[in-house]
């Protein structure tokens, strides 16, 4: 059964959910003799269509869409059940003893009796063998009265391919997915509609794995692996219906329920099935985005929804979780990995940490490790630092830090250092409980840096933030960040990064000098997109489940603000500023922007379908729009609100992002699989560029060279020119990443000074001091002979300022720059950021920087 939601909060969160989810359940019911898992025992299944076919369609397109529907799933390599059309019958009725399998759309009612207002779009009718689950008549029937049908829906028109490959799911024995993912990746078999064309008709890893465990072929069946365990509450009874989830190292996820194929008989057991060899982390959580037992049948009722997340073996982190390895070949069947809920087992310390340090290019330090701990008499902290090929070994007492937290800083280490440490905590009753594990570390490094920009990329489907140097296109760390981190953009400095945790409801913030995690700001529900006011000083963020805009004060850190955009019915969702200072935002499912200022809605603006996200041009006159269902690009007249549109024949735009110096324009079409680049006056395309699987994030290098995109369902960052438009690089990059920030290395400049060989090119330091008060200065290292010139601009593009270098007359030269802070007339500026860009014999470079009067 598939249900459409109904509320507006529920819409956004199948709009909104994280990065690709898999996991499947088995239809299964109460038997004579225990539970019974239903399934076809034939090989071969046959199904009728009724000739009546769908008012809402001639019945050629109708069946061609059913059809296409069960060839989805016939394709599935690793399953061998095959469907056949047994053809159209004038006549045919859905009735559960016929064994005919008939597929039928009822116009009126009287064959699905569902209330009119239920939201159930349509139902899969079983009929089965009481003792074996053995199927032995299908019916899939369309509630044709209460929806509409469509081959290319629009507004509130249904996806016929969707919701026929949805229903075959249950057609063969499959029940509704624990698991939820988003729009456009979210697993075939999650309950809800989610109003995106396209959403649920290409399979997930969880629905081959489930086809594939109830039909596998002989090869499926040699090369797969199992890992299983039982989840039991502090006092050892079992727990029925706990959420099972195990994720690879490439991000991909199988999971299940305890209990799912033993039912009462064995509550706690689970089994984990179809798993490739690997190394995987395994967890327990409970049921997210409007998922309850009530959208599952048979035996599972009664679930344990309020269970804590937690990792094996014990911890609240996933990069402190143990890692099990499913080795190839015949032992490929792990066993023994169980659960106790709570954390704490009987009679034992809760241990759990609060802040734990990651790699860092920090070589002052301190390093702070945080534990939130009860029950505990005394907290020792054993730690190992390797430096110079020396191993230090010390034990430590962490100290108090307010109620049940202990705290320890770790002096700083030089770069090359390897740290590790773990925690021993004695309770009253003379029990240690240790952290993460009797024989296991955290453990971290300190790293040096090449000096060129550092990539900061959100990882939504792992909960952190991964670091790459673009210098040697290597990851440097890894920052567990909150529970569904999915956007992120840097201060106009660069010194810190800003991500938004959907599921949390907060802003977490990292300092991009140390790595380190500095603040957890709370806003109001399901924050998403951000952007930063032309002169640096506040965030603003949408709140897109209840229609809200915070604001934040980015120095103080603290919230300031928090408005209601009234009427928005979906949303807001993108938000950037023009140089009117206005704010603007989208309301998806009403097709237009909103334009925000002083507390109030000033306008309300048609643009393009499905308006998703937002970008200004570099003087802020001009606002792009994307279109999450369409190929219309907007474009709005910040000074006239004048809004036009260019068709760029595409599925869709997620992301846009305008050069800040060149007439360029970026968009991710996320549904095709595209990187546009155009030209931004005219709106006509440069180029189209392959990204991979569902194109969602984009950011520029500080010098505006290189582009970076995100793809969240193949795991991947590619690195654009955005000059040629050649992919320059691939990061892989498990974990569904999303948002993207790029700022300059916190070790540019030193490493510019320090660094003994000659240039080849030329290059510019970064800014110092930044932010500045009066001065700033830098250096131009000169790539050979010739004549360079800085030029000043304010974020409106206006030039206010220039300084004349001396000419250099060799390669390798340095030349130190100094602005003062004065215009063309001699007037001191406002405070606010500045872009500083230098003309070469070889093209622009650009920095900036942050005046602070």
């Amino acid at each position: 059964m598939r249900f459409r939601w109904r509320s507006l909060a529920a819409a956004l969160l199948v709009l909104t959910m994280s990065a690709e989810s898999n996991g499947f359940l088995i239809q299964t019911y109460e038997g004579d003799d225990g539970p019974v898992g239903l399934k076809w025992t034939t090989d071969t299944v046959r199904y009728i269509l009724s000739a009546a076919g769908s008012d809402d369609m001639p019945s050629q397109a109708a069946f061609a869409a059913i059809h296409a529907a069960f060839e989805v799933w016939t394709e599935v390599p690793t399953s061998r059940i095959v469907f056949e059309s047994g053809g159209v019958e004038t006549g045919a009725t859905a009735n559960r003893r016929d064994r005919r399998n008939v597929i039928i759309f009822d116009e009126t009612g009287r064959t699905l009796s569902a209330p009119a207002g239920s939201g159930v779009i349509a139902v899969t009718r079983l009929n089965s063998d009481i003792a074996t689950g053995a199927i032995t008549d299908a019916d899939i029937i369309y509630n044709g009265r209460d929806f509409t049908f469509a081959i290319e829906p629009v507004g509130d028109q249904i996806d016929l391919l969707d919701v026929t490959v949805h229903e075959i799911g249950h057609f063969f024995g499959l029940n509704h997915t624990p698991l939820a993912g988003s729009a456009v990746t979210q697993p075939s078999m999650n309950p809800f509609y989610s109003g995106t064309p396209g959403a649920a008709s290409s399979l997930a890893a969880d629905d081959i794995a489930g086809i594939s465990t109830l039909y596998p072929t002989s090869d499926h069946t040699r090369s797969s692996g199992t890992i299983s365990g039982i989840v039991t509450d502090a006092s050892g009874d079992p727990v029925f219906g706990a959420h099972v989830v195990a994720q690879r190292v490439d991000g991909s996820l199988i999971s299940t329920l305890s209990g799912a194929e033993h039912g009462r008989e064995s509550p706690g057991t689970f089994t984990l099935r179809g798993l490739a060899p690997g190394d995987y982390t395994v967890r327990i959580e409970p049921f997210s985005h409007g998922i309850t037992e009530e959208n599952f049948g048979g035996i599972f009722t009664n679930l344990a929804t309020d269970i804590q997340k937690e990792f094996f073996d014990n911890v609240t982190e996933e990069g402190l979780a143990q890692v099990i390895t499913l080795p190839p070949g015949a032992l490929r069947n792990l066993r023994g990995i169980d659960f106790v809920t709570g954390l704490a087992l009987p009679g034992y310390p809760s241990v759990t940490s609060i802040a734990h340090p990651s790699n860092t290019p920090d070589t002052a330090g301190p390093y702070r490790v945080e534990i939130q701990a009860t029950d505990v008499e005394q907290i020792l902290l054993t730690m190992q630092i390797e430096a110079g090929g020396q191993i230090e070994d010390l034990s430590v007492p962490m100290q108090p830090n307010g109620a049940q937290s202990y705290a320890i800083e770790i002096p700083g280490q030089p770069v090359g250092s390897q740290i590790r440490y773990r925690v021993a905590a004695t309770g009253t009753e003379g029990l240690v409980t240790y952290f993460p594990g009797q024989t296991t570390w955290v453990d971290f490094d300190v790293v040096s840096l090449t000096g060129a920009p550092l990539a900061f990329a959100v990882m939504r489907s792992a909960g952190a933030v991964r670091i790459f140097d673009t210098g040697n296109d290597r990851e440097v760390s890894r920052i567990s960040v909150g529970e569904d981190p999915i956007q992120i953009v840097s201060s106009l400095d660069g010194n810190r990064v800003f991500v938004a945790d959907l599921t949390a409801s907060q802003v977490v913030v990292v300092e991009c000098a140390t790595f380190r995690v500095i603040a957890r700001i709370p806003v109001a529900t399901a924050p998403l997109d951000m952007t930063i006011s032309a002169d640096g000083t506040t965030l603003y963020v949408t709140n897109s489940d209840v229609g809200r805009l915070t604001a934040i004060d980015t120095q103080e850190l603290a919230v300031v603000a928090s408005w209601i955009i009234s009427e928005s019915t979906a949303g807001p969702y993108g938000v950037t500023t023009g140089a009117s200072g206005h704010i603007y935002v989208t309301n998806l499912r009403a097709d237009e922007v909103i334009i925000f200022d002083a507390g109030r809605v000033v306008d309300r603006l048609q643009g393009p379908t499905s308006p998703r996200a937002l970008s200004r041009s570099g003087d802020g006159a001009t606002i792009y729009v994307s279109s999450f269902n369409s190929g219309l690009l907007g474009r709005i007249d910040d000074e006239t609100r004048a809004v036009s549109t260019v068709d760029l024949g595409v599925q869709g735009t997620f992301a846009v992002l305008a050069h800040p110096t060149r007439d360029l324009l970026f968009l991710t079409a996320h549904r095709d699989g595209l990187l546009l680049v155009l030209e931004a006056s005219s709106g006509a395309i440069i180029d189209q560029v392959g990204v991979g699987n569902d194109p969602r994030g984009l950011s520029l290098s500080p010098d505006g060279e290189r582009l970076f995109v995100t793809s969240t369902s193949s795991d991947e960052i590619h690195v654009i020119d955005t000059g040629t438009t050649q992919i320059l690089g691939v990061y892989q990059a498990a974990g569904g990443p999303r948002g993207i920030a790029v700022v300059e290395s916190p070790d540019v400049e030193t490493v510019i000074v320090e660094d003994t060989t000659q240039p080849t090119t030329w290059a510019l330091s970064a800014l110092y001091p930044n932010p500045f008060n009066s001065e700033v200065q830098f250096e131009l290292i000169a790539g050979g002979p010739g004549t360079a010139h800085l030029f000043v601009y304010n974020l409106l593009g206006q030039r206010v300022g220039s300084v004349p270098l001396m000419p250099a007359v060799q390669e390798g030269q340095r030349l130190v720059i100094r602005w003062d802070g004065r215009d063309h007339d001699g007037q001191t500026v406002a405070t606010g950021v500045y872009v500083f860009v230098v003309d070469t014999p070889e093209g622009q470079l650009m920095r900036k920087g942050l005046l602070m009067r």
